[in-house]
């Protein structure tokens, strides 16, 4: 975690995967999905539903919503449940379980991937007769900095 550097690097990143993505699957990326995905990667912490409208100066919560559901049902982002907030997905084009490490005090988010904790969750679902749908793994900890601070 302790993400230092310049993030507009991570939001011109994150908007030509999505840009792209969009374009293969025939989506659509409107203004507002695009100013919606640019304020989430804005940094690393997860930002909630009414964060963004406040930061958009949205008066019209149905169509912040409405983006928000855009994003997350096209893998774009990520709602981390503990915070009830959204995070910037840096792997759109590839379907993957997500695996997040959330400070519960700064509320920056990390994804990782574990190949070996995803076929766990596989073997123990297929062992109790389980048909898995969705998996979302969130480990709500402290970062370094906020361990630090303390």
């Amino acid at each position: 975690m302790g993400h230092r550097h310049d993030h507009s690097h991570c939001v011109k990143d994150a908007l030509a995967q999505v840009e792209r993505v969009c374009a293969e699957r025939g989506l659509r990326l409107t203004e507002t999905r695009r100013a919606v995905l640019k304020l989430i990667w804005q940094g690393h912490k997860a930002l909630s539903a009414a964060e963004i409208m406040h930061k958009l100066k949205n008066d019209k919560p149905p169509v912040t919503y409405r983006a928000l559901e855009f994003l997350q049902q096209n893998g774009f982002i990520h709602k981390v449940a503990s915070l009830n907030a959204y995070i910037g997905c840096p792997h759109p084009d590839e379907a993957h379980a997500s695996q997040l490490l959330v400070c519960g005090d700064c509320r920056e988010v990390v994804e990782v991937s574990s190949a070996p904790l995803d076929r766990q969750v596989e073997n123990e679902a297929h062992k109790h007769h389980f048909e898995v749908t969705h998996r979302h793994l969130e480990v709500v900890g402290r970062c370094a900095d906020c361990r630090d601070k303390a």
